[in-house]
Parts: C-alpha cells; sequence; structure tokens
C-alpha cells in the first residue's frame, strides 16, 4: 500500500509539471505564429486604401482565425 501511494504521488508530481511545461510551451508557440500572422494582415489591411483589396484581406483575417481555432483547439 505505501509503494502504491509512493508510485501515485509520483506519478501525479511528474504528470503535473510535465503537462504546465508542455502546456506553456504549446500555448506560448501558437499564440506568437497566431499573432504575427494576425497582426501582419492587419497592418497589410490598414495600410490599403478601402477596396477590394482590404475586403479579400479582410476576409482572410477571418479565414485564418477559423483554421487556427480550428487546429488548436480540437
Amino acid at each position: 500500500m505505501f509503494l502504491l501511494n509512493f508510485v501515485l504521488n509520483y506519478l501525479s508530481i511528474y504528470l503535473s509539471i510535465y503537462l504546465s511545461i508542455y502546456l506553456s510551451i504549446y500555448l506560448s508557440i501558437y499564440l506568437s505564429i497566431y499573432l504575427s500572422i494576425y497582426l501582419s494582415i492587419y497592418l497589410m489591411h490598414k495600410s490599403y486604401t478601402f477596396s477590394r483589396t482590404t475586403c479579400e484581406c479582410a476576409q482572410s483575417i477571418f479565414f485564418i482565425k477559423k483554421i487556427f481555432h480550428l487546429y488548436a483547439f480540437r
């Protein structure tokens, strides 16, 4: 019983440390990629005048946000 308790405590500590490190790295990488793409498209959108190109750019921002949410939160 003591050995089982020791193993379960060790596994819970190991998993909590592993998951916290993994999630922090995963979230930082994907959020940095998402923010860089979003900001670059947003700045391109701001640099153009209101024309057909900006409508396509706004549609691409929505499309990239949709892809990111489908991929990152599956």
